[in-house]
């Protein structure tokens, strides 16, 4: 008695192989969706331990946020910005960096930033400045994907703060919010003081936590992402560290040197005044998110 193995035909292999492509393309999206996610839970991590940070930090001086950097020793001697002053609290470099972000420059989205501009989503040490903006002695945080919301009252000539705003221009939700702010009698900040003399055009002056009207709605922290290029002395993106624009946040699509980073779902994970965390989807802020001021937005 012959005996014969039978093996596959070419078209029983070539079904087979069809068969695992299709799970394949069917399993592959869905694997990356979960994969997302990840990322984005441990973003919200992430934040709920530096909205942590923060809170302690002002508990231990007098009711003060910290402000976006202070420079005790003088000018050029000793920045430090605000992840090193609360990284005595967050006791962990990794919580600064959003698993979501990218070193490497690229493109963003243009049905969401508009432009050509290449964008980093985190900062990285070059030259005298570390990685949060601090000088380089006294940096604790060299990689950084997150930014705050420092929109301050008025703001410079080449960085107006709610020009936008003033204009009567439409937000990215397609509503316009006449009279919201104006310089006068109606002044709107981030978390960002307006200094002794009111000028409102500074960062680094403290809020105290209870000027915060509604922190439970206001942002604080948010991913961020910034363009370059870089120069021999400053890191590409060293911006990041703060948002001081209107058109610099959701409510528009410009395309700015820094920038509120949907790296998420098309959205982006922030941290609220009062300590908690969330996601939001790209656009749907209001101005009255982005100040600690008493307002309404229809």
């Amino acid at each position: 008695m012959s005996r014969y193995k039978h093996g596959f035909t070419l078209i029983e292999l070539l079904v087979v192989i069809a068969i695992i492509a299709i799970l394949a393309a069917i399993l592959f999206p869905v694997f990356a969706q979960a994969r997302a996610k990840a990322r984005q839970s441990a973003c919200l991590s992430n934040m709920k331990q530096i909205g942590l940070a923060v809170l302690q930090y002002a508990g231990d001086y007098d009711d003060l946020v910290v402000a976006s950097e202070n420079n005790p020793e003088g000018a050029g001697n000793g920045i430090r910005s605000w992840p090193s002053l609360i990284y005595p609290y967050a006791k962990n470099e990794g919580v600064f960096v959003c698993p979501g972000a990218d070193e490497t420059p690229q493109k963003s989205d243009s049905a969401l930033v508009s432009g050509t501009r290449q964008f980093v989503g985190v900062t990285v040490t070059i030259g005298t400045s570390g990685g949060d903006g601090s000088d380089t002695k006294f940096c604790l945080v060299n990689r950084l994907s997150y930014g705050r919301n420092l929109i301050p009252a008025v703001g410079t000539a080449t960085n107006p703060a709610w020009a936008a705003m003033k204009a009567g221009r439409a937000c990215f939700n397609g509503k316009t919010y006449p009279g919201f702010v104006n310089d006068t009698d109606n002044r709107k900040t981030g978390w960002a003081g307006l200094g002794l003399l009111g000028g409102g055009t500074g960062t680094t002056t403290p809020i105290a936590l209870h000027e915060v009207v509604t922190p439970s709605e206001t942002i604080h922290i948010m991913d961020a992402m910034a363009g370059g290029p870089p120069t021999p002395t400053n890191s590409y993106g060293a911006s990041i560290r703060g948002i001081q624009q209107d058109t610099r946040t959701d409510l528009f699509s410009d395309s700015e040197a820094s920038k509120v980073a949907p790296r998420h779902n098309g959205g982006f994970v922030v941290l609220y005044g009062d300590g908690h965390s969330g996601w939001k989807k790209w656009g749907s802020s209001t101005p009255c998110q982005w100040t600690i001021q008493d307002d309404q937005c229809l």
